[in-house]
């Protein structure tokens, strides 16, 4: 009897390597892109500065068998991140303070401050 509990299987990970051998589970995905894409942000939101100062190396791993029956495969390894992956660092270096685009629905009514329209009587 198959129990299938997601519609595609993970398949893919990258594990973070300690100095000492420990492992530390980075970030699964569908796909070798998507774990590649997504590595370097995982890492960086899931190991404070220590952790990753003692990281010796990424591996990329592949699942084989069946959901309940496999092992994981070592497939590559991929390059330790830095700190703050260029993704980020490019946002926040320099960039200072930042308006963010602001579209009000068509169909909402203008803005009025209080000081224009002076106090409302809320009805009780």
């Amino acid at each position: 009897m198959l129990h299938q509990t997601e519609s595609k299987f993970q398949t893919w990970r990258a594990l973070a390597v300690f100095e000492d051998g420990a492992e530390c589970l980075l970030f699964v995905g569908r796909s070798t892109t998507h774990v590649r894409a997504a590595y370097a942000v995982a890492c960086a939101e899931v190991l404070d500065e220590e952790e990753h100062a003692r990281v010796r190396e990424v591996k990329l791993q592949s699942w084989r068998g069946a959901a309940d029956q496999g092992r994981w495969v070592l497939m590559g390894t991929l390059p330790v991140p830095s700190r703050k992956p260029a993704v980020l660092e490019s946002t926040l270096v320099g960039a200072g303070p930042a308006l963010l685009p602001f579209r009000r629905p068509a169909d909402a009514a203008p803005f009025t401050s209080g000081a224009e329209t002076g106090p409302r009587a809320v009805a009780t």
